[in-house]
């Protein structure tokens, strides 16, 4: 009866309406049938002048409310509802349509069905190996390795307009560096040169560079070195300018990185060839996949890495996750988790394979709660360098299927994929590569990184992988690899995008037109990132 005093006064003094006595007793039973009010007087009092508003509208302004009139006017604003909740649960149903559909553009890649292909300096073209792939290489494997990476570096450096030997019409060009190789100088006087070469220690306590035909001792007075931005450490191939010596050594007056070139200028130069990637060959064309992304603007990807599954906080950030993700019309087309997938190391016994097996068995039942997120999602599996498979090793498989039991059988979307990991959606190429880089290559540095000229170590870092065209230019006694499996960790042509997980600071940046980041660890501040293909944003998120 409250409500319903409440209704009248609302109606009279605010809008001026009086009802008959009909309308009057036909009002009662509705607010009492839909419970108006019963989430307070505000809820009350807008029903109230949404019913108001309309009458008077239907009625050119009104005052006495009639039976007829009133029922007319509340069974339209009922069915404007309905079809507006209609045209929203199908705006929502279409969007996870389009979601799902957009799941066939999305390749996994398994880096160790990739072929290798190698630079011609003879064809000046990237031709495919014959090596065969096996996880013990052979010696003449392992030495190729640093050659290939040479080849590829320094064809790239001698088409940038600097390094291009000028024309005789142009002969006078001073923008011109000449570069000389390592063993010329031995006939030579002593005097200024510009070296390119691998930055290696052939004796104890000593640097050295070293090119395909010789090497020489490097002279470092670290105090008068200048250098470019990046992270200087043995393997590297870098341009040096310096002075040839009389002691047959090279003392060091500047030091840089390689020129970079974009993605798109490589493409100009040898076209564009998905199977250096690793994709199967498109039957769409290019133009054709990008303007198919660029429609495609609610498709987005989810990064996080270090998803400990054993820390029940952890677990609950994921639910968190989901939950707002199960609320919102724009859900994920693929999550990529990335390792570790423990927050203590792995100990090869028993107990510890029976937990980490109990581990995905957790993570299974919790993504099969949100049915919307599995039957839409891709959840790709990138392992870490703690997790308990392939050691030290990269590249590193993917997790044993036998962890993955219970992930297979309720979850359709799982795809695990080796660390580091290639995923094509569309015309993009990515990359996520899962290794502590930062701290690794800044303890391994020969020179400290020049912090007054670029502040920020992740531009160094960035820097460093691009322009090296490898995720780990680092000796195999810091970072161990597979030998005959090293051309999956080149970044030539650039991709679009490359994902250093690392426990180091979440960050984003970009570089030649490629974009690299760092989700931050999600176990430790719950932090990730979104990717959206269609605008190339990256967003950091946390929960």
């Amino acid at each position: 009866m409250l409500q319903f005093k409440k209704s009248l006064q609302i109606l009279s003094k605010k809008h001026g309406l009086s009802l008959r006595a009909d309308a009057a007793k036909y009002l009662k039973q509705l607010i009492e049938e839909s419970d108006l009010g019963a989430d307070g007087d505000a809820e009350l009092a807008s029903a109230l002048s949404a019913i108001a508003v309309a009458y008077q509208q239907a009625n050119s302004g009104a005052c006495i409310v009639t039976l007829d009139e009133l029922t007319h006017v509340v069974e339209s604003l009922r069915d404007s509802f309905s079809r507006r909740e209609d045209a929203n649960e199908n705006s929502a149903a279409n969007i996870l349509k389009r979601t799902r559909e957009m799941a066939a553009m999305l390749v996994v890649i398994d880096l160790f069905k990739v072929h290798k292909f190698d630079y011609s300096t003879v064809e000046r073209a990237f031709l495919r190996s014959n090596e065969p792939l096996q996880l013990h290489a052979s010696a003449s494997i392992q030495a190729n390795i640093l050659r290939g990476r040479f080849d590829i570096i320094k064809q790239r450096i001698l088409r940038n307009e600097h390094f291009r030997p000028p024309s005789f019409a142009a002969a006078s060009n001073v923008d011109y560096y000449e570069i000389t190789p390592i063993k010329n100088l031995s006939g030579c006087k002593p005097g200024s040169y510009l070296l390119l070469g691998m930055l290696t220690q052939m004796e104890e306590g000593k640097h050295h560079l070293e090119d395909v035909g010789s090497f020489i001792e490097l002279e470092f007075n670290h105090g008068a070195v200048a250098r470019t931005v990046g992270l200087f450490t043995h393997n590297c191939f870098v341009l040096i300018e310096g002075e040839y010596t009389d002691r047959k050594t090279f003392a060091v007056n500047m030091m840089g990185m390689p020129p970079n070139e974009t993605r798109q200028q490589t493409l100009s130069t040898f076209g564009y060839n998905p199977n250096i990637f690793g994709v199967p060959r498109e039957t769409s064309s290019v133009v054709a996949l990008e303007k198919m992304e660029k429609e495609a603007a609610h498709i987005s990807i989810v990064f996080m890495s270090d998803v400990w599954l054993d820390d029940p906080k952890v677990m609950a950030k994921l639910r968190l996750l989901f939950e707002g993700y199960t609320e919102r019309a724009f859900i994920p087309l693929a999550f990529v988790l990335i390792g570790n997938f423990a927050s203590k190391p792995y100990i090869y016994n028993g107990a510890d394979y029976q937990e980490y097996k109990d581990l995905f068995k957790s993570l299974a039942d919790l993504i099969h709660e949100f049915p919307a997120i599995y039957k839409t999602s891709r959840f790709i599996f990138v392992p870490g360098p703690g997790d308990p498979w392939a050691g030290n090793m990269i590249p590193r498989p993917p997790i044993p299927d036998v962890f993955l039991q219970r992930i297979r059988s309720k979850i359709p979307g799982a795809v695990v994929t080796s660390n580091p990991a290639r995923i094509k959606y569309c015309s993009q190429e990515i990359v996520v590569f899962r290794e502590d880089l930062m701290s690794k290559m800044r303890r391994n540095c020969i020179i400290p990184p020049d912090e007054e000229q670029e502040p920020e170590l992740k531009e160094h870092l960035a820097r460093t992988i691009i322009q090296q065209s490898h995720l780990s230019p680092m000796p195999l006694e810091v970072q161990p690899r597979l030998s005959s499996f090293d051309h999956t960790l080149r970044l030539y042509p650039l991709p679009h995008l490359i994902v250093l997980a690392d426990k180091y600071d979440s960050y984003q940046t970009e570089y030649e037109g490629t974009l690299c980041m760092n989700p931050g660890s999600f176990g430790n501040q719950g932090c990730f990132m979104t990717y959206s293909p269609s605008d190339g944003e990256l967003e950091s998120c946390s929960v």
